[in-house]
């Protein structure tokens, strides 16, 4: 969840520092702030940032690192696991 939630604001995700691909196993919440991965893959492995926009400025998160490893291997979230990733963010907003 890419919090918080403020008025007037759009989010997005971003993967590896680009867009977020278009999965079926990727999904977005109707606002746009929780990002829900389904059956994860070693190919969902990477960074993820979500970013707030508003009409006078722009944030991005602190990046989250997504671990995703074979089962009975190292630390990490095993391939096939349903993940949500929670990032939180503090969004300035300039009053004029």
């Amino acid at each position: 969840t890419c919090a918080p939630e403020i008025q007037n604001t759009t989010y997005l995700w971003w993967v590896d520092n680009q867009n977020l691909p278009v999965s079926p196993r990727l999904q977005l919440s109707s606002d746009n702030r929780t990002l829900t991965l389904l059956s994860v893959t070693r190919n969902d492995a990477g960074t993820y940032e979500c970013e707030i926009q508003n009409p006078v400025s722009a944030n991005r998160s602190d990046a989250v690192t997504l671990d995703v490893r074979l089962p009975g291997s190292s630390p990490g979230f095993s391939a096939g696991t349903t993940v949500r990733i929670l990032i939180g963010l503090l969004a300035g907003v300039a009053l004029m």
